[in-house]
């Protein structure tokens, strides 16, 4: 699978596809372990390839999120603290006055 590809799909079809290499990835470790003869020994590390890249992606994603989150909470931390001063301006203002 290449990242062109994962890029494309939805974050559930991310994770069950990732569940879906692990479990697979298991099943090729134990019959190795177990001196049964893989028939494509380099299918483990395809898989281990694709399970890097699938989490990779979805690191990137939870970032993006989490940014994008952050970014919100600083706008309303600005507007928040603008009209904070400003009260606080005008108030020393009208005790000065008297």
């Amino acid at each position: 699978m290449k990242s062109k590809e994962i890029r494309n799909l939805a974050l559930e079809e991310l994770s069950q596809k990732l569940s879906e290499l692990r479990k697979e990835l298991i099943k090729l470790r134990s019959q190795s372990a177990n001196k049964t003869s893989l028939k494509n020994p380099y299918q483990i590390k395809k898989i281990r390839k694709v399970t890097a890249r699938i989490l990779t992606e979805l690191n990137a994603r939870k970032k993006k999120i989490s940014e994008k989150v952050a970014k919100k909470s600083e706008k309303s931390g600005k507007i928040a603290a603008t009209t904070g001063a400003a009260d606080i301006k005008k108030g020393q203002k009208k005790e000065s006055k008297k």
